[in-house]
Formats: structure tokens, C-alpha cells, sequence
């Protein structure tokens, strides 16, 4: 849900309602202008990922020329700037939609948030292989040795992917839980990747 920056910062100014549901309007409406405004308009930091995608989404929908759509692309992309966060936010939200939506918005990009929002997508996939890796492992030692305590499933989390590699190669030779848990103690990640 979109908020109104000023109306939650509790400013007084009377404007601020009207300047929500202005927004609210232009992000359903079908006018180039209006998704320029939109992208000028004062949005809550933690929104902007979710208006830049809308209006790029918007964009795509258009009955406007190639430059046309990539000045107002430009626009929404200079007025709508993300950190890294709401980057990685706006990247998997992107990858939500249609292969062809998609792939027009990739190319309505400047090359910089074309570079980050692949970078961010690539990290998203690492990440999940590494949760799917640990949840795997996680679940054929429960499986294995019935429920693990707290102290064994903190220590999987804390394992890197070729730790996690070298603990399912181990498994295979472990009779008990107690060789799991001497074996985490042992190897136990300094660090998070």
C-alpha cells in the first residue's frame, strides 16, 4: 500500500491527502503525463520500488513511439532512484511478470539499472539455491535422526555452499545425530555468504 510522506511524517499541510489520491489516480491512469507525474511526485522512500515498477508496467501499455517511451522511462529512472534495497525489491517484483513484460522493461532500461537489476536477480537465485541447499540438508538429517534441537538448525544456517556440499557427502557416514552436531562444532562457518 502506498503511503503519503507528508501525512505519515505528520505534517499539518492540507494538501497532503489530496496529494495521496492524486497518486493513487495517475497510477491507474493510461497517459504518458501522468506516469511522469507520478515519478515526480514526492513518494515515501519505501514506495519507490513499488511506483517505478508500476510505472514502467504503465509505460509498456502506452500507445506511444519507442522515444517517446524511452524519455519517460529516462524520467521515471532519474526521479524514482532506488538503493540496494528497494533495487533487489523492484527486481523480484520484475520478475513476476510476463516474459514479454519483462523483456520490454529490461529494454526501456538505462544500461546502469539494467547491469544492477541483472546483478540483483542473480543474487536472488544464488540466495534461493543456498536456502534450498540448506533446507534440503536440514530435512534428510531430520528425517535421518527425527527432530533436530534449536542448536543443530542455527548451525546449518550458518554453513556456506561447499560446507553444506561437504556435510551431505558426510552424512552418508554418520550413524548418529551426535556425529552431525561434532561435525557442525568442526566446521562451523566464520562468516555468511
Amino acid at each position: 500500500m502506498l503511503r503519503c510522506a507528508q501525512h505519515d511524517e505528520g505534517h499539518s499541510d492540507p494538501f497532503a491527502l489530496l496529494h495521496f489520491f492524486t497518486k493513487a489516480y495517475l497510477l491507474g491512469s493510461a497517459n504518458g503525463i501522468h506516469t511522469a507525474l507520478m515519478a515526480r511526485m514526492r513518494i515515501a522512500p519505501e514506495d519507490r520500488w513499488q511506483v517505478k515498477a508500476a510505472c514502467l508496467k504503465q509505460l509498456l501499455g502506452l500507445p506511444i513511439n519507442a522515444t517517446q517511451r524511452a524519455m519517460l522511462s529516462t524520467f521515471v529512472s532519474i526521479y524514482l532512484p532506488l538503493n540496494a534495497q528497494q533495487t533487489e525489491q523492484f527486481a523480484a517484483e520484475v520478475a513476476t511478470w510476463q516474459p514479454q513484460e519483462k523483456e520490454d522493461a529490461v529494454d526501456m532500461m538505462t544500461e546502469w539499472e539494467r547491469v544492477t537489476l541483472e546483478r540483483g536477480i542473480r543474487k536472488g537465485k544464488r540466495k534461493g539455491k543456498r536456502e534450498g541447499k540448506r533446507e534440503l540438508i536440514t530435512q534428510l538429517i531430520t528425517y535421518r535422526y527425527g527432530p533436530l534441537p534449536e542448536t543443530v538448525q542455527q548451525a546449518i544456517t550458518q554453513l556456506n555452499p561447499d560446507q553444506i556440499l561437504d556435510l551431505s557427502k558426510a552424512l552418508l557416514d554418520f550413524v548418529t545425530l551426535d556425529e552431525v552436531e561434532a561435525w557442525l562444532a568442526e566446521h562451523a562457518a566464520t562468516t555468511l555468504d
